[in-house]
């Protein structure tokens, strides 16, 4: 498993290796923050470690399972925390809920995750994809969600009415005077409707990555307006080059 505090070397084996990205909400702030990073390594072994700025997060506690900011955990089971995330083989309407995340029943438990953000109602954890840094083509790719759909009207009408499709292109544009975040990346339709953002964990994902300015282009790969999560709806592939 990659963590950004590592060399350069382990982030480029992070494609060999299935990885997650955990986030972390603060409750009352609603300001997401990347927490740590959970990985299978070839031989089976499920890997959770924290990052080192994890500490910083204001009102952090740590996630169920995982007490020691600072160890390496491992496993030979995906961490109960985890995989009561993903629904039961048994349960009847499973095929129903795949089909919904564009899913198919060969899915595997982290592009269940990556796909479903390992939501729970009244939760603070949510996960994506892992991104892969490509240092010979000097590119940063990742699946993601967008964030702040819903205090976006125009951009929920679009979704909600049909109109964005899975293959669409989006315009990604930085918003350097944004007073939240001013590393800020918003989503736009090509006719100029805003969707939402970039979550702010993969912004710190990068900024580890490279200081380097970076030019993104975004493409639909999944979309459903009629899942009840604003951050469920929209999954792009993004392509960040610098």
């Amino acid at each position: 498993m990659s963590l950004i505090s590592t060399q350069s070397e382990a982030l480029n084996d992070s494609r060999h290796i299935d990885s997650l990205l955990v986030t972390w909400q603060h409750p009352l702030s609603r300001k997401y923050f990347l927490a740590g990073v959970l990985g299978r390594d070839p031989s089976g072994i499920y890997t959770f470690s924290y990052y080192p700025q994890v500490s910083d997060a204001p009102d952090f506690r740590p996630i169920p399972g995982f007490d020691n900011l600072e160890k390496n955990y491992q496993s030979r089971t995906l961490f109960p925390v985890f995989s009561t995330r993903v629904m039961s083989l048994k349960r009847p309407d499973r095929h129903d809920w795949l089909r919904s995340l564009g899913l198919t029943e060969e899915a595997t438990e982290f592009e269940i995750l990556g796909r479903s953000l390992g939501r729970r109602i009244a939760d603070t954890i949510e996960v994506y994809p892992e991104p892969i840094v490509d240092f010979a083509r000097k590119s940063i790719e990742a699946e993601v969600p967008i964030h702040g759909l819903r205090y976006h009207p125009e951009g929920v009408g679009y979704v909600d009415s049909g109109r964005l499709q899975e293959g669409d292109t989006v315009e990604i544009r930085n918003e350097p005077e944004n007073a939240h975040d001013s590393r800020a990346q918003a989503v736009f339709t090509v006719e100029g409707v805003k969707l939402g953002y970039i979550p702010a964990p993969v912004l710190d994902y990068l900024s580890q990555c490279t200081d380097r300015k970076l030019s993104a282009s975004g493409t639909v790969v999944h979309v459903n307006s009629a899942l009840a999560e604003q951050h469920q709806k929209i999954t792009l592939n993004v392509v960040w080059a610098y």
